[in-house]
């Protein structure tokens, strides 16, 4: 499947060592179609609540057991953010 990461996972980034250890494979720098608002209060998130600008990210190619792991590691759906 593919995934669309635009914070702390993209590359050069703190968390992309995660996304090396669930064997991600990099498809292609990107941006959203749609105009979105990005906060950064902390941990980096995205609404539609405000249509301020396209949000810059990274497209993967993950299997669904790394997905499973990645919502672990960011603590969805509960928001808790868990070490894996």
């Amino acid at each position: 499947m593919k995934l669309f990461v635009y914070g702390t996972l993209r590359s050069g980034f703190n968390n992309h060592r995660v996304m090396k250890e669930i064997g991600a494979t990099f498809v292609a720098s990107a941006k959203t179609a749609k105009k979105y608002a990005l906060y950064a209060r902390g941990i980096p998130y995205v609404t539609d609540k405000e249509e301020v600008s396209e949000i810059v990210g990274e497209i993967y190619s993950v299997t669904e057991q790394a997905m499973e792991r990645l919502d672990r590691f960011e603590g969805h759906p509960v928001g808790i953010h868990e070490k894996m």
